[in-house]
Formats: structure tokens, C-alpha cells, sequence
């Protein structure tokens, strides 16, 4: 006597092979159930959109594998038939013109789809390949352009490095370049503040003075090892050819900070005191 929970479980069966089986009303042999066709070149976005479609057609099983052909004399043996045929019209409509007289002889979807997925997928990923290296590419290019618009924007005090940068092969990466001029940037402030520390008390002042009567070349300026100018006229430290007081005379007030003036007929008298005064 069969139990109750047997003719459940055979109930249950009978209820999905029917779901699986079924063919609606609207799906025929002619029906293209995607837009996407294959042309050999677009294999992994043909076969998503022909999954999504079976799918909602309730017929993904017969591409997978999960609903195997019946046995001979298996009541179920025609309604597969009937339903395998169905797919394998979707499959053929789904490919290109070029493509379908190579589908024509397949006798199982299952079949068709494994052959399918063979032949095109490989030189899909070559695509993929090809499609990864030209971002590659274009990647590095616009890497470079931008490496260039920094470079070009940089003061003229740059120049060495940029040189240098423009020379390398391959070229650093933004990051190392950045690095590059940051360094750069911190040795022209040290040696800014190294000229400013050698200058002696009042140096600043004295620039000052060479700078309103342009008498004065800062390069060509010659110091002594403590820091000192050296006067271009007389050869001694601690004053500039622009104040010294053998060449103008020594100031009214004494102080080499006054207007200085010649004094005539003592010039050498003080020509004379200063000389001695060494």
C-alpha cells in the first residue's frame, strides 16, 4: 500500500516536470528572445543576455545540463523533445547570419551551447585582452601629459631638475617626480639662508644702498671666509666700493651711514689715516 508521504513526493515531481515542460503560448520556433546576436566577436555579452532570457522562459535547465534527455520510454521523452527543439530554434535565431549554417545540424541545445561557448569564448578573451592593454595604454599616456603640464609650469629655478626629470627612461612616476622637486625646492631655501647668514651686521642695509644706485654686482661681490665684504676699490674687508671712504671721503658725521662726500684737499689725509688705520 503506497504511503500518503510517497504520493506527495511524486506529486511534488510531477508538479516541477510540468513547470519545466511547459511551452506558452507565445513561444514558438521564429522567436528571437534577445536583441544581443552573436557575431563571434561579443560572445560573453551574447551568452549573459540568452541566460537572462531563458531564464524568464523557464528553459536555462537545457543549456546547463540539469534537464538530461529521458530514457526511451520515458513518458516524459516527448515533451523534452519538444521543448529541447524550442530552445534550439532560440539559440539559432540568436546568432548572426554568418554563424547560423554552422548551428544548423546540432540535435541538442546543451550540445549547440557547449560548441558555441568553445569557439567564440577564447577569442572573446582575447578581446578582453586587447581591450585591457589599450587601457594600459591610454592610461600611461595620459600619465605622461600630465608629468609635461607639471614640468612646464615650473620656475625657471627648476630648470636642472626638470633637465634631469625630461632625460630619464622611462620616466619617474608623478609621485618620485613631486619628491623630485620638493627636494629641489628645500636646497634652494638652505642656500637662500646661507647667503642671508654670511652677510655681515648691516649687510642688509648695504644691499639696500647697491640696489638704489645699481653700483653694486651681487655675484661678482667678493667676502672673506668670516663673511665680510671686501671693498673692490681698496682691497679691505668690511665696507663696499660704494662706501668706502678712500674713494668718497669720509662722511660729515663719521658714520658710514651718512652721505658720504669728498673732502677736497684732505682726501689724502684720510687716504692717509685710513691706510694706517689697518
Amino acid at each position: 500500500m503506497m504511503r500518503k508521504e510517497d504520493n506527495a513526493e511524486d506529486s511534488g515531481k510531477g508538479v516541477q516536470t510540468s513547470a519545466i515542460f511547459k511551452i506558452g503560448a507565445s513561444d514558438s520556433t521564429g522567436l528571437q528572445i534577445t536583441s544581443c546576436l552573436l557575431n563571434g566577436d561579443n560572445y560573453l555579452t551574447w551568452s549573459r543576455a540568452m541566460r537572462i532570457a531563458l531564464t524568464a522562459k523557464g528553459k536555462l535547465g537545457f543549456v546547463e545540463g540539469r534537464v538530461p534527455k529521458p530514457p526511451a520510454g520515458d513518458p516524459n521523452l516527448e515533451s523534452w523533445e519538444m521543448c529541447n527543439s524550442l530552445v534550439l530554434a532560440w539559440i539559432f535565431n540568436g546568432l548572426e547570419k554568418e554563424l547560423q549554417p554552422s548551428a544548423a545540424y546540432a540535435t541538442e541545445a546543451k550540445t549547440l551551447w557547449d560548441d558555441l561557448k568553445e569557439r567564440y569564448s577564447q577569442g572573446n578573451e582575447m578581446r578582453i585582452y586587447q581591450l585591457k592593454s589599450d587601457i594600459t595604454r591610454y592610461t600611461a599616456q595620459r600619465e605622461k601629459e600630465k608629468i609635461y603640464q607639471f614640468l612646464m609650469g615650473l620656475d625657471e629655478q627648476f630648470r636642472g631638475v626638470r633637465s634631469d626629470i625630461l632625460r630619464a627612461e622611462p620616466l619617474p612616476s608623478m609621485s618620485r617626480i613631486y619628491q623630485m622637486v620638493s627636494e629641489e625646492e628645500k636646497q634652494h631655501t638652505v642656500a637662500r639662508s646661507r647667503e642671508v647668514a654670511r652677510m655681515p651686521e648691516g649687510g642688509a642695509e648695504l644691499g639696500a644702498f647697491a640696489a638704489r644706485t645699481g653700483s653694486e654686482n651681487r655675484q661678482g661681490q667678493r667676502w672673506t671666509t668670516e663673511g665680510r665684504p671686501i671693498c673692490d676699490h681698496c682691497g679691505r674687508a668690511g665696507h663696499v666700493k660704494s662706501s668706502c671712504w678712500v674713494l668718497h671721503g669720509q662722511p660729515a658725521d663719521g658714520n658710514n651711514r651718512g652721505k658720504g662726500k669728498k673732502l677736497g684737499g684732505q682726501g689724502k689725509q684720510i687716504t692717509g689715516q685710513w691706510k694706517g688705520s689697518g
